[in-house]
């Protein structure tokens, strides 16, 4: 353990999980010893290691004595557990991804149902086919199995087909026919997962209550826009209200009522400076959306021809696209357009992105890829999973600060250095709490 057993753990964080790992051990009277050779490990040890406290695989081992609560006495996570808690919480975009590899199951071959289940047949399709086709397919197998069984007088089965259909169609609506049901939800978009729990909360028929969407348009081509209104339309119509923090000129259109905020960002900002309808709102000289709106503005634009070179992916094939080939000019800013799940993102983040000289996944070539030094992606993933990580720590500002403060005379007669100046440097700063005491 102590002397690299762990390759995840690296200089920074061995000491720290090392000291949590035999804490777990005393607290369960293991044999302390962080230099021992994992050789000579005991079933029970080597559980703890991998799996944890908290783990069915370790419980066995000690049973009757519960987990110690905190890390400072022994709360000890596991090395696979944690590696697949962030595994899961990424995406699959952990730093540890490489460690695991998907294969499919010899026996059902990744329908992930037993046999008997997965050769039922209804109208030419089994369940794990249903599973792999896109929604807008699957609305028309329903329609398609009504007609057959209309004959049969099943009131049970009419009544699920029925409420199936009615499923399908509000996913239709807020323009996600393009899923299938065995999408991971892991691998939705932000705008994608909020339109489809918007879809679902639908059929509740709940009442009186405040829905609160954060752009609900996000990712979402304009000629989608109507079926979302339309959901959330439903949703008023129920007697609920409906808030929506958007930019979409279309959705301010049909609201009921508008709230413009403004009139700059930051210090600027947060002064209503307009609010009624969008008649209303036109009529309002402070307000930018309504002056916008009203005088039509244009997006203007000038064009660049770049430096005559090219990147060339030739037949992408992968997940939506169907064998296509495509240029990209370089040294020229490129727009990617098209309805949601047509597969822009495939295109860019699946194929493009993760291309490598040894290593080419999704097309058959991609020509040109040389005349790039690196690729950087900026997606809308959080920037740190860190509590207290902000703005300064990510762009590396608080590290320039802190040698300036540290080159003070001030600093310098007081022995600080840079490192004092660290806002995760235990006793470098204090906190006062200050309590009111009543004596009644």
């Amino acid at each position: 353990m102590a002397t690299g057993a762990v390759s995840l753990w690296n200089n920074a964080v061995q000491e720290y999980y090392t000291s949590i790992f035999e804490a777990a051990k005393k607290h369960y009277g293991l044999p302390a010893g962080a230099s021992k050779p994992l050789s000579e490990y005991s079933e029970a040890e080597m559980d703890l290691l991998a799996y944890g406290v908290d783990s069915k695989a370790f419980s066995k081992h000690a049973p009757g004595i519960k987990p110690p609560k905190t890390a400072a006495k022994g709360k000890f996570e596991g090395i696979l557990t944690g590696m697949w808690r962030r595994y899961q919480e990424k995406g699959g975009e952990s730093s540890e991804a490489a460690y695991f590899i998907p294969t499919l199951c010899t026996d059902c071959h990744g329908d992930r149902l037993k046999q008997e289940t997965r050769t039922v047949v209804v109208c030419g399709n089994t369940l794990p086919q249903l599973s792999t086709i896109s929604l807008h397919d699957l609305s028309d197998w329903i329609t398609h199995t009504q007609k057959h069984f209309t004959a049969s007088d099943d009131s049970l089965l009419n009544s699920v087909l029925y409420d199936l259909k009615t499923k399908v169609n509000r996913i239709l609506h807020v323009g996600l026919g393009y899923l299938s049901l065995d999408r991971n939800s892991v691998t939705l978009s932000g705008g994608e997962s909020q339109r489809l729990r918007l879809a679902s909360i639908l059929g509740s028929g709940l009442t009186g209550v405040l829905y609160l969407l954060d752009e609900p348009t996000a990712g979402l081509h304009p000629k989608d826009t109507d079926g979302l209104i339309h959901i959330m339309k439903q949703l008023r119509d129920l007697g609920n209200t409906v808030l929506v923090i958007e930019h979409d000129q279309h959705v301010i259109a049909e609201a009921d009522h508008v709230i413009d905020i403004g009139p700059g960002a930051g210090r600027f900002g947060g002064e209503i400076v307009g609010q009624g309808t969008l008649e209303q709102l036109k009529s309002q000289p402070e307000s930018i959306t309504g002056t916008y709106l009203k005088e039509a503005k244009q997006l203007l634009g000038s064009n660049r021809s770049g430096n005559g070179n090219w990147v060339k992916i030739v037949e992408a094939s992968k997940h939506n696209l169907k064998n296509i080939t495509t240029a990209i000019p370089l040294q020229t800013l490129v727009s990617i357009s098209g309805v949601s799940g047509s597969g822009k993102s495939t295109l860019v983040f699946d194929v493009l992105a993760q291309a490598k000289e040894d290593h080419i996944d999704g097309c058959k070539r991609i020509e040109g890829i040389e005349q790039i030094d690196s690729i950087i992606q900026v997606g809308q993933t959080p920037i740190s999973r860190m509590q207290r990580s902000n703005i300064a720590t990510f762009m590396d500002l608080f590290t320039q600060l802190r040698k300036v403060f540290a080159s003070q005379s001030t600093a310098k007669a007081a022995g600080l250095t840079a490192k004092s100046f660290s806002f995760n440097t235990p006793g470098a700063g204090v906190i006062a709490v200050k309590a009111l005491v009543l004596l009644i």
